[in-house]
């Protein structure tokens, strides 16, 4: 076993400690009670006694504490036993998966110092406005090709956009907040501009159509959307076929 393993098993162990020592609880004793319900003690113990400010502590305990139970009793993972689980609810000790970059940052600096070395207006500014825009929230790993464009609200100072993510079959929403700028160079006028002028509803499909429009091969486009070599589920998706009536164009030329 690493060092970093042993750390981590021994995180927060001090409290089982101090729970023995409490009650006079010798090995031998220990070993013939349930492991799950030791660990339940184990995590009520500090409330019962007042403690109720190690949190985090208790978190570490029913996480790296229950592997260390399982090694010690040849049990299987007791973290994960129901009443642990129903008494780690009980006490608020499931960690909150908080948003990542859910602000961007101010891109003020950047954006006037292009827009005084480079002359651009018109639509070679608001592409060239998207293209700094796009580039800068790829860097912060923000999902920006999920963003719907009814899920936009726009305020005096900033633009909010929903954005829904499925990391595991589990649906997640983040709120990503881009704030205005009174420059040449605004990502929330061009972002608006861009998705109106395309005429679609996600950013997604404004890339996906305007690489294609502008001669990408399906090749380049399944590259650049991370797609699966030679799929064509871009040009399916993106191009379907119009629905005509056959008989109709059998009896255009009026031969039958």
């Amino acid at each position: 076993m690493s060092l970093e393993t042993w750390r981590k098993r021994r995180a927060a162990l001090h409290i089982l400690n101090e729970l023995c020592e409490d009650q006079n609880m010798c090995l031998d004793k220990l070993r013939q009670m349930r492991a799950d319900k030791t660990l339940v003690n184990a995590l009520t113990w500090p409330n019962n006694k007042g403690r109720n400010k190690y949190t985090q502590d208790l978190r570490k305990l029913k996480m790296h504490g229950g592997i260390a139970f399982a090694m010690y009793f040849n049990a299987e993972d007791v973290s994960k036993s129901p009443i642990v689980t129903s008494t780690a609810k009980k006490f608020d000790l499931a960690i909150q998966s908080k948003q990542k970059y859910a602000t961007l940052w101010d891109l003020d600096l950047l954006l006037s110092y292009v827009a005084a070395q480079y002359e651009v207006n018109g639509r070679r500014l608001m592409d060239l406005t998207m293209a700094l825009f796009v580039a800068f929230t790829a860097a912060r790993m923000t999902k920006l090709t999920r963003m719907l464009i009814g899920g936009i609200n726009i305020d005096e100072d900033k633009m909010t956009n929903k954005i829904r993510v499925k990391k595991r079959k589990i649906e997640i929403e983040y709120n990503v907040e881009i704030s205005k700028w009174k420059g040449k160079i605004c990502p929330v006028k061009a972002l608006l501009n861009w998705l109106k002028d395309d005429e679609c509803a996600i950013a997604r499909h404004a890339m996906m159509t305007k690489l294609r429009k502008y001669g990408a091969t399906q090749e380049e486009v399944n590259a650049f959307t991370r797609h699966a070599p030679g799929s064509n589920v871009v040009d399916v998706y993106y191009n379907k076929p119009v629905g005509r009536d056959l008989s109709t164009l059998l009896l255009s030329d009026g031969d039958f």
